[in-house]
């Protein structure tokens, strides 16, 4: 098992740590690619962070994912804009504090 798969399987099980960890690694891609469709910092912020809580929200579904999905950097995309969510929580107040 790979290290990230281990960290999905950790997640799947609640490991705050793991959810932390898959943060840091691949918030900064999902916000760039939020980014670009938005052309707004703050909502492409909020987007991210939503993402997460909601990966944190169906963590139990993470123990049988093999790996997380990654979008080249240099990738064209032919998709609708995204509605933004608004005042979406932080990730860390919402899964620290809940």
């Amino acid at each position: 098992m790979d290290e990230e798969q281990l960290l999905l399987d950790k997640l799947g099980r609640g490991d705050v740590d793991a959810l932390d960890t898959l943060y840091v690694r691949y918030a900064p891609k999902v916000y760039d690619f939020s980014l670009r469709f938005l052309k707004n910092e703050a909502e492409a912020e909020d987007v991210t962070q939503d993402i997460f809580l909601q990966v944190w929200d169906n963590r139990s579904l993470m123990g049988g994912v093999d790996s997380c999905i990654s979008v080249p950097d240099d990738a064209q995309y032919d998709l609708q804009p995204v509605q933004a969510l608004q005042n979406a929580p932080a990730i860390h107040s919402a899964v620290r504090n809940p």
